[in-house]
């Protein structure tokens, strides 16, 4: 079996290519007011709410516009004359991906569950079988129909954009990596890897974050107890809320300095997700919260 694979990464971003210079046009601030408890850290969902949230598309948002780009793709690989039907993004529950974590495993659910390692995906499971699926022919009518020299002006419209083009995209970046250079952020890192020391582990460190170090695999029951103590270190030394504050603070600056471009995005956004909710009524399908195009080209025989 020939498999062909794609980085998730420029897979998410073959219709926009991959970024790099996300800081470009924009300025670190000087200071920041950093506020306790500013950004909300929602473990039921594994995500993170944020300032700059609001002048954003939400992970349901970018889950219909996911949607819709397929759809149109669905049409174009037809119209080549191939069968094709990815699947349905709006079956799964929102992916967790867009909240960017830059200190791992920080709930006890995730940790219990899959370790140090990767949690169950039956989305991406799904989109594996269905690019199986696909023969050569349809995986070349698929490339066709997304290619960013090839796709249409519709299916680029919906097409996730790259921080050199969304100041929102941006302002996520770039201020977490502020944030992440921030000597209130390195405080609680020094923090959360000396309560990890305390455990008895030698530290995995990176230049943002800290896990620790195991022999054993990270879904193996070390992975597990590992893990737990990750959450309970990054809970009783206040870091994970700690970093996710520094973040916010840095948030609020950017959105001072850049609010109207913020609210120009903002509604240029707005308008992509209503052209994506029309592009699903128009295709006989709900805009329910309940292997896109984009990302279908993962393998195939």
């Amino acid at each position: 079996m020939r498999l062909r694979v794609l980085p998730i990464g420029c897979a998410l971003l073959l219709l926009s290519g991959c970024a790099s210079g996300a800081d470009d046009g924009v300025h670190k601030p000087s200071s920041i007011e950093f506020v306790p408890n500013a950004a909300v850290l929602e473990e039921a969902t594994e995500s993170v709410r944020e300032p700059l949230d609001v002048y954003g598309p939400s992970v349901h948002d970018r889950q219909v516009l996911e949607r819709a780009s397929d759809l149109l793709a669905e049409d174009c690989v037809r119209a080549a004359g191939h069968s094709v039907s990815f699947v349905n993004v709006l079956d799964y529950p929102p992916s967790t991906m867009w909240s960017l974590k830059y200190f791992g495993v920080w709930t006890k659910a995730r940790a219990s569950q899959a370790g140090l390692g990767s949690p169950h995906d039956a989305l991406a499971e799904a989109r594996q079988r269905q690019s199986e699926a696909n023969s050569d022919e349809t995986y070349d009518a698929i490339t066709r129909c997304v290619g960013v020299d090839s796709r249409s002006e519709q299916i680029a419209s919906l097409s996730y954009r790259t921080p050199e083009e969304s100041i929102h995209e941006r302002g996520r970046t770039v201020t977490w990596s502020w944030a992440s250079d921030d000597p209130i952020w390195q405080e609680a890192r020094t923090q959360q890897g000396a309560c990890l020391s305390a455990k008895g582990y030698a530290l995995e460190e990176q230049r943002a974050s800290i896990s620790p170090k195991i022999a054993e695999a990270p879904d193996s029951e070390a992975g597990i107890r590992a893990a737990l103590d990750q959450v309970d270190c990054l809970s009783s030394t206040g870091a994970a809320q700690t970093f996710v504050d520094v973040v916010a603070a840095y948030q609020v600056a950017f959105i001072a300095e850049n609010e109207a471009a913020l609210v120009a995005d903002k509604k240029d956004t707005d308008e992509r997700i209503a052209f994506a909710q029309k592009v699903i009524s128009e295709h006989g399908v709900t805009d329910g919260r309940g292997m896109t195009a984009s990302r279908a080209l993962s393998s195939s025989k």
